[in-house]
């Protein structure tokens, strides 16, 4: 369970109205029942919840959720920006108004009787989610995507461009045809499917608790390290095309190369470079999985490099590593954790294998030959 400022959890459910003059407004259906049975869940997992909602939405029933109410979009963006800034775990569950009045909120009533037809021009609100992340970066942040009449993949795009606006942690998607079937997608695209709220909140907790590795990039030149440079370059160019995905509306690469070489281990970085552009490196020199720290030079190293470097010390033969986001029907495959995490590191093993909706860890001795266990 987490501790201090991590255990203190920020749910937000119901509808966010916002108002067009002060006695009208535009909002939508939603009650909030899902997000309330949400914080009462991780209210019994012994968290301090706090859960934002209106007083026409759906409550909590456990009596310790602290219930703070707000009065529409303005006042629950303000109270969203500061209930984050000291909660260790953000749930953005609310159902917010996606537009408002163009040049805000009517000050007064608006006269039906002295404008006739009424026309309002309505502009996009702005996404409170985007701003979670600029005032606590060290927040698990949770968004939600509900579309309607979508297929999987619609709904999986849907909650990327969530993620990629929001640096949210993950993004649950489901359709509002079927509510109870939950995509959950992480950082690194992987796609798990929850059929309850509680499975769902078991994930969320999970990933609240993880461990992450944080990096210190030492001085030093990759100049000294020419010769593992040119091999991992020769490598990449062999190998390229197993890296290429679609993402962020163009191509990317996915994945990583890792060599063992007389300084540590070289790897590629954490940017996703375009696949015509060539390759780029870092030199990992030590990964402490007490201390949680990794240092490197030439910048920070893929989220996989503790991985990585925990499979290079569990096989002696290992010479190179290929990591891309497929998994292969030929070799075993180990549950997934989040990259850059302890849980992550301890899932290596002696022998190539898969992370479950991740992808292929390839492991190569020196002849070029797959090591399997």
């Amino acid at each position: 369970m987490m501790a201090g400022k991590k255990k203190s959890v920020l749910i937000t459910g119901g509808p966010v109205p916002v108002y067009i003059d002060d006695m009208r407004i535009l909002s939508n259906g939603a009650r909030g029942g899902q997000s309330a049975e949400y914080a009462d869940i991780f209210a019994r997992k012994g968290y301090n919840v706090t859960y934002l909602t209106t007083q026409a939405a759906i409550l909590p029933k456990e009596k310790r959720v602290n219930i703070v109410y707000h009065n529409g979009f303005d006042d629950y963006r303000a109270k969203v920006i500061a209930i984050s800034k000291k909660s260790g775990l953000v749930v953005l569950s609310a159902a917010v108004a996606n537009f408002m009045r163009k040049g805000g909120r009517y000050k007064g009533k608006i006269n039906p009787n002295a404008v006739g037809e009424l026309v309002l021009r309505l502009v996009p609100t702005l996404k409170v989610i985007n701003e979670v992340k600029k005032v606590n970066p060290d927040c698990c942040l949770v968004g939600f995507k509900l579309m309607s009449r979508a297929s999987k993949a619609g709904l999986i795009d849907g909650a990327w461009k969530v993620m990629r606006n929001s640096r949210a942690d993950i993004v649950i998607a489901n359709d509002r045809q079927e509510l109870m079937r939950k995509f959950i997608l992480a950082k690194d695209k992987s796609v798990r499917e929850a059929r309850s709220l509680e499975e769902a909140a078991d994930f969320i907790g999970q990933i609240a608790s993880d461990k992450h590795f944080k990096t210190k990039v030492s001085s030093g030149s990759l100049s000294k390290h020419a010769d593992a440079v040119k091999a991992c370059q020769d490598l990449a160019e062999r190998n390229n095309r197993k890296f290429i995905s679609w993402g962020d509306g163009s191509q990317r690469r996915f994945g990583c190369i890792a060599m063992r070489s007389s300084g540590g281990m070289m790897i590629s970085p954490r940017e996703k470079d375009a696949p015509e552009t060539k390759w780029k490196w870092v030199v990992v020199k030590a990964v402490n999985p007490r201390g949680m720290r990794i240092l490197t030079i030439g910048g920070k190293a893929s989220l996989n490099a503790p991985l990585l470097w925990n499979a290079f010390r569990k096989s002696r033969d290992a010479v190179y590593i290929i990591h891309y986001h497929r998994q292969r029907k030929d070799l075993p495959t180990v549950d997934w954790a989040p990259p850059g995490t302890l849980r992550e590191y301890n899932l290596a093993r002696r022998g190539s294998f898969n992370v479950f909706g991740h992808g292929a860890i390839e492991i190569y001795d020196k002849k070029g030959d797959l090591l399997v266990e």
